[in-house]
């Protein structure tokens, strides 16, 4: 531990040491925070404090294990069944299911949410075009966020909208219920109720977790924050790490507040900032820093780092969209000359329909990619119909699955049985499929029709008490169903492919009972619920890695682009009217930016096709708040050349009679300032930054009509 504790620089190493509590390791981005922390952990192992008595959180499956493996490293006292980390919803799931205070129950992933809200809407007889169902769910998942149940949530709602989803909220909790399922939001605040309800049972997870660890406290929602505070209410030591600068899931309920409030929430806190970075190079860095400190509402430091200063960010402007994606699969081609793999790249983009010209190009140039945060392998239709009859099999009760397999493969029982059968499970007050032991009671479905009902009945009941390894049961049940002969009529082209993810499912289940002591079909269904897109990705699979801004939090790439670096896009136009919104934006360039190690890459069109319509584009804000002498811009001379060579000129005209930062008048919007400029003599353009309506407005400088303010 002496020599782990000898590498550290001396922020790191105070934020290891420090022996009282609570702390705030403010850690700027690629600053080390996650190895601190892991020492943090292991400092006090070593120290005396006994593994079972700490509590790890962070908000990935990916990161949680990752921490275990490098404690155990660390510290050989650690037990398997001693220390706790895991995401929130891990944690709650386990002590959920550990005190039994509330029936036994299974996870909804987001698909099954989303269908169940589907038959919600339906039940309730309202459109899903105005009713949008995953508008629907996230809706009722912020509620769940802020700890609002359904009569709580029906106080704040206003208007018809409103109205009707607190309604399909009620009909979907009652739904769940029914089912003896949870969602995600329901981990943590059925967790929350039972802390404050059950006083005994919160003392015992006092009595219990001494010392507690949270990572990534900036994206904290409020039902987390609570949790955090019950944890806390007796005696616990608390540490925790994050960085407002990287705070960008609000959208999804995180309070930046948690963050920012510290101190306040936790008497005699102390704040050690860890400023040093080890990922990226000085050029990177200063010019991130230049955007981040344009936000209020942060707390202030500099990221600096002892690597080299390295090459300057380099600012593309296209001429449309198909420039550049031209452009970056060029440099891309380059940057292979010299001795980079495609896993060392990565593409970012703020909206996913960012992705499909750049996927064409890199299609047509041969490059291979990854979308990351695409269809998640455990949302593929061939996966969710074998996990769909692993979950009925677990619980029969699961209404939604039931309704996804009983005619999968094909065995003649149509959408009107279905109907039926709901009808008279409705009536009799029974689950579908209790009431399919029942069916000689029911008149109106056919003799044929039940047979078969019987035989989908019959498989499930085998399974449900097959002895056996939870992998040898997959196997025989694929192998029963005939599912791969299934796959190979209905699409011969893509049957290899999805033949093999099914088999993929196979892996998962014998790896999950390789590496578990007690292995429950249910435990791993859990498991599966509980995984997010980033828990999925392969970061050793040569190919570029396609995703958005959001996505790459958390990674890190030697070479990184972001596309569409234009107003409306990237800041998102949904964050034009709010500071805090546009703050955000800001902070997820800043997270963009700072994902490059080596060099990095921002571009943006001109004109870009919106609805199947062009549309002139204004340069980004966020390009403009990086100084000149700390950026690269750059444009291409000759839009029909095919030269890998291409040659750049800067976008600084000296041609232009404006100049960047000079005050203007416009004879129709007044006094502005120009933020940027481009192209030559007749195309010299500039982009103006209007002071009454507060709006930006791109100009053809010939016909400007402008005069100095």
């Amino acid at each position: 531990m002496d020599i782990i504790l000898n590498s550290l620089n001396s922020a790191q190493k105070e934020a290891v040491i420090y022996h009282k509590e609570p702390l705030l390791i403010l850690a700027g981005a690629g600053s080390g925070k996650t190895r601190v922390l892991i020492c943090r952990i292991a400092y006090f192992i070593k120290n005396g404090a006994s593994p079972r008595n700490i509590l790890a959180v962070t908000f990935t499956n990916k990161a949680a294990e990752e921490m275990r493996k490098r404690i155990s490293s660390l510290v050989s006292e650690l037990s398997e069944k001693g220390l706790w980390i895991g995401t929130f919803h891990s944690v709650c799931l386990r002590i959920l299911k550990s005190e039994k205070v509330v029936p036994d129950f299974i996870i909804y992933d987001d698909a099954d949410q989303t269908n169940l809200i589907k038959e919600c809407i339906k039940k309730l007889n309202l459109s899903d075009k105005q009713f949008r169902p995953k508008a629907v769910l996230e809706k009722i998942s912020r509620a769940k966020d802020n700890l609002l149940d359904i009569d709580e949530y029906s106080e704040f709602c206003e208007n018809f909208y409103e109205k009707k989803v607190a309604d399909i909220y009620k009909e979907y909790q009652t739904r769940l219920r029914e089912i003896k399922a949870m969602d995600f939001g329901d981990l943590i605040m059925n967790t929350v109720r039972i802390f404050n309800d059950f006083p005994d049972i919160l003392s015992k997870y006092h009595n219990k977790f001494r010392y507690i660890f949270v990572d990534e406290y900036q994206d904290t929602n409020h039902a987390q924050y609570e949790l955090i505070r019950l944890f806390t209410a007796g005696d616990a030591s608390i540490s925790v790490v994050g960085d407002p600068d990287q705070s960008i899931y609000k959208w999804r309920g995180a309070d930046i507040s948690n963050i920012m409030n510290f101190e306040r929430d936790f008497a005699g806190a102390k704040v050690i900032k860890l400023e040093e970075n080890y990922r990226s190079t000085q050029a990177i860095l200063s010019a991130a820093n230049s955007v981040i400190k344009n936000n209020s509402n942060r707390r202030e430091k500099n990221l600096w780092t002892q690597n080299l200063e390295g090459a300057n960010p380099i600012y593309y402007q296209a001429y449309d969209e198909i420039e550049e994606a031209k452009f970056i699969s060029e440099q891309i081609k380059n940057l292979l000359i010299n001795n980079k793999t495609y896993k060392d790249i990565a593409i970012f983009y703020r909206v996913h329909a960012l992705s499909r010209l750049l996927e064409d190009n890199l299609r047509r140039e041969s490059i291979p990619y990854k979308i990351i945060g695409g269809v998640r392998f455990y949302d593929r239709k061939e996966v969710k119909d074998i996990l769909g009859y692993l979950r009925v099999i677990s619980n029969p009760e699961d209404l939604v699955n039931i309704k996804r397999i009983i005619n999968l493969p094909p065995r003649g029982i149509g959408d009107t049985t279905l109907k039926k059968l709901t009808k008279h499970a409705s009536e009799k007050k029974l689950s579908i499929f209790s009431l399919l032991s029942k069916l000689d009671t029911i008149s109106d479905i056919t003799s044929r029709t039940k047979s078969k009902i019987k035989d989908f009945a019959n498989i499930i009941k085998k399974y449900q008490t097959f002895k056996g390894s939870i992998t040898k049961m997959a196997k025989e049940l694929i192998a029963e169903l005939n599912y791969v002969d299934y796959l190979h009529s209905t699409d011969p082209g893509t049957a290899h492919e999805r033949e093999e993810n099914i088999f993929g499912v196979v892996s998962a289940i014998a790896e999950y009972e390789e590496n578990t002591q007690n292995p429950l079909l249910r435990d791993f269904l859990d498991q599966v619920a509980l995984l997010s897109n980033i828990d999925n990705w392969d970061s050793e699979s040569d190919a570029i890695a396609l995703m958005t801004v959001h996505g790459a939090k958390g990674l890190e790439f030697p070479i990184c682009f972001i596309a569409g670096m234009e107003e409306d896009i990237f800041p998102h136009i949904n964050s034009s009217l709010e500071t805090s919104d546009l703050e955000e934006e800001r902070r997820l360039c800043y997270v963009g930016m700072t994902r490059a190690k080596e060099k990095l890459y921002l571009s943006s069109a001109l004109r870009r096709r919106i609805h199947g319509t062009w549309r002139n584009t204004i340069t980004s804000r966020f390009i403009d708040e990086i100084p000149d002498n700390l950026l690269v811009k750059t444009y291409k001379r000759g839009n029909n050349s095919t030269d890998n060579s291409l040659k750049y000129e800067s976008l600084e005209d000296d041609e232009c009679v404006y100049k960047v930062g000079q005050k203007i008048m416009h004879p129709k919007w007044g006094r502005g300032t120009v933020v940027s400029k481009t192209g030559r003599g007749e195309k010299a353009k500039i982009t103006v930054h209007f002071w009454k309506e507060n709006i930006r407005k791109t100009l053809l400088v010939k016909y400007a009509n402008l005069r100095n303010s």
